[in-house]
């Protein structure tokens, strides 16, 4: 599951969580979870840094939430969730294993891990590498959950159902969980297909074989990728008064050009198809109705523009069109840090800065670096938030 698809139930439901707090990694995003956190409910969602994906489920106070399993249901304030409790609701299963440095006993199921913490004067019991299950203290007592992992387990048959018990295989067990990755994608999905985007040329999407190239009507753009999610018209181009002064053959020229940017109704003026659920923009010419421009957006968090959009998973292109000859390695991907865009593009000249709006924007500008038919928007972390393409004879790159 996406974040966005995720956030999009919580708009829907503001009434069922009131408060949730969004945590991230400001200067390294794509090395750290992109994290959901529920504090009311005791809980939170961790999603893949790439491709944003749901990949783990962590219930950390058990209390605070009731959590349906058949039709039981463990958790809440009324009663402490114990050990028997777990053990006799999801069956037999291993012997569990003991982390001596946390005092801590897992024990786990497919798809599953249980987290008991153990007193220390009990600390004993548990070292035996034949613990019983269920776990009972000698007084009678049983341990209580206090954590609650829920992954994706590709391989039922893994290590983590197999007997893995004792000190030496609960830190493998917990950093198996911890870093459990999403579930494979259906074939034929649109998420985060491959799109690869050829400088002056176009788009490809790689999964599905379909193309885009500059020129294209909306028509073809329809056929292709289904109705937009929008459409958006430009009331002006903010960028071309940085249009190269030799595209204008005088002063009256480039002040007629520039007061026609918008100055008729919206059937002269140039228009965006918002394709948000996979992640780009399509601008047509607002006189001749061909598209001139393609944004593609990674949907990074710190970027004014999250969650309007699914990450789009680009690759661009220096090289020729498909079916010439291919230079894979003159590439850069959505992921790319600036340092990874100039060892491809060459060094760039000072970029123009785009404050999107700073009243209201709390992360600050971001920067716009301009190449021969690409301009690559990047945030003040060195992570890409957006790149536009267009066609040389299209002489504006707003």
């Amino acid at each position: 599951m996406p974040v966005s698809e995720v956030l999009k139930h919580i708009q829907d439901n503001e009434d069922l969580y009131p408060r949730i707090e969004i945590k991230y990694s400001e200067q390294e995003p794509l090395d750290h979870d992109l994290v959901l956190n529920f504090p009311g409910s005791g809980f939170h969602l961790r999603f893949d840094p790439c491709t944003q994906r749901l990949r783990l489920i962590e219930i950390y106070d058990v209390s605070r939430i009731q959590v349906r399993y058949a039709n039981s249901i463990v958790g809440g304030p009324e009663s402490p969730t114990t050990f028997v409790q777990m053990y006799s609701l999801f069956g037999p299963t291993y012997p569990g294993s003991f982390d001596s440095g946390r005092n801590v006993y897992l024990l786990h199921y497919p798809g599953l891990l249980l987290l008991f913490p153990i007193p220390a004067p009990y600390a004993s019991c548990c070292m035996n590498l034949q613990a019983e299950v269920p776990l009972e203290f000698p007084d009678g007592t049983t341990p209580v959950v206090s954590r609650l992992c829920v992954y994706h387990c590709r391989d039922e048959a893994s290590s983590l159902s197999q007997p893995s018990t004792g000190v030496h295989a609960a830190p493998h067990i917990l950093s198996r969980v911890v870093n459990a990755a999403p579930p494979t994608l259906h074939p034929g999905s649109s998420y985060m297909e491959k799109v690869e985007a050829w400088l002056g040329r176009g788009l490809r999407f790689v999964g599905s074989e379909r193309a885009m190239e500059f020129g294209c009507t909306p028509q073809d753009v329809w056929a292709d990728l289904g109705a937009p999610g929008g459409i958006t018209y430009k009331n002006v181009d903010t960028m071309v008064i940085h249009a190269k002064q030799e595209m204008c053959t005088s002063g009256a020229n480039s002040t007629a050009g520039a007061a026609g940017v918008g100055g008729g109704g919206a059937s002269s003026r140039d228009y965006f198809y918002n394709y948000y659920r996979l992640g780009l923009d399509v601008l047509f010419d607002g006189h001749l109705h061909e598209a001139k421009k393609f944004v593609l957006h990674t949907n990074a968090v710190g970027h004014v523009d999250f969650n309007t959009y699914l990450k789009c998973n680009f690759v661009v292109r220096r090289g020729a069109w498909p079916g010439e000859e291919e230079q894979a390695e003159d590439s850069v991907g959505a992921d790319a840090t600036w340092a990874r865009i100039q060892q491809v593009m060459g060094p760039a000249q000072r970029p123009a800065v785009n404050v999107s709006g700073s009243a209201c924007n709390p992360f600050g500008p971001t920067y716009m670096y301009g190449y021969p038919n690409v301009v690559f928007e990047v945030m003040k972390n060195g992570h890409l938030a957006s790149v536009t393409l267009w066609k040389a004879e299209y002489p504006t790159f707003g």
